[in-house]
């Protein structure tokens, strides 16, 4: 609603969001933009989002450290521009996927960046949501290089013990098929708003029913992007979330962070 009232259409690039997040904000008081940028996964998963909307990546198909270039150092740059602009407040180097949450479920917040659970709890009746109805959901936002707006590929596994009885194992083994199924899924997001795994969930006349944000919400999965694809992925993660964060907080340039990052990788893979 506070598009509507300053007389905005919701933003397709990071500049017009940028732009609009800190208009808004300093009119009416409040956030900017919100998202996860503490130092933990949760800032990985955003970074990559600004990194390939820019056309760059970490590593390769092949396995390349390609973290030391103009695309990623500017969507490093961008980053912090978004906190020093007003675009996005001082606070969000501190913020988790809850705390963010919480702040626009509030009403303290123009736009967020979060995972599609946030709709259930956001669109609550009573006085649990300051926003239930006044808000929607929109593809990423595009970058100046990339092909199109990129959202992080997010998700749990389900794995079976091999050292679990041989009941313990088959037991398993049927509930991992159950909580895929297609019903199981249905349930998943009609209760918690968890984004479905099977395709047709997405054009079930049930769902959309009672969740048609879900029908935004397909275009956006199928062209999610993954993090790095590593053996190391832990280790290169640590160092992607210590080094983003020093960029976030003004502590580091984005280009002394991208060759601190290029050494560290390379020495992890050594």
């Amino acid at each position: 609603d506070l598009l509507e009232k300053y007389g905005y259409k919701p933003p397709t690039t990071w500049e017009e969001l940028k732009t609009i997040a800190a208009t808004i904000a300093k009119k009416e008081g409040i956030d900017g933009f919100v998202f996860q940028g503490a130092q933990y996964e949760g800032l990985v998963c955003d970074a990559v989002e600004f990194i390939a909307a820019n056309g760059g990546e970490v590593i390769d198909g092949n396995g390349n450290v390609k973290v030391n270039s103009p695309e990623v150092i500017q969507a490093l740059e961008f980053m912090r521009e978004l906190i020093t602009s007003g675009a996005a407040p001082d606070k969000v180097f501190t913020f988790m996927e809850e705390d963010a949450r919480m702040a626009f479920q509030q009403g303290n917040a123009v736009f967020m960046r979060n995972w599609p659970y946030c709709h259930s709890p956001s669109n609550m009746a009573g006085d649990q949501s300051a926003v239930k109805g006044k808000y929607g959901m929109i593809p990423m936002p595009k970058g100046p290089k990339g092909s199109g707006g990129a959202a992080t590929l997010g998700g749990w596994m389900l794995f079976v013990n091999p050292f679990a009885s041989k009941a313990e194992q088959a037991a398993g083994v049927q509930f991992a098929k159950f909580i895929t199924s297609e019903s199981a899924q249905i349930i998943r997001n009609l209760v918690a708003g968890n984004a479905p795994t099977r395709i047709a969930v997405y054009s079930n006349p049930t769902v959309l029913r009672a969740n048609a944000i879900v029908e935004t919400l397909y275009p956006i999965m199928i062209n999610a992007v993954p993090r790095p694809v590593t053996p190391f992925y832990a280790q290169v993660s640590n160092a992607l979330q210590e080094e983003f964060h020093a960029v976030l907080t003004g502590k580091k340039t984005a280009a002394d962070a991208v060759k601190a990052l290029e050494r560290k990788i390379k020495e992890i893979y050594e």
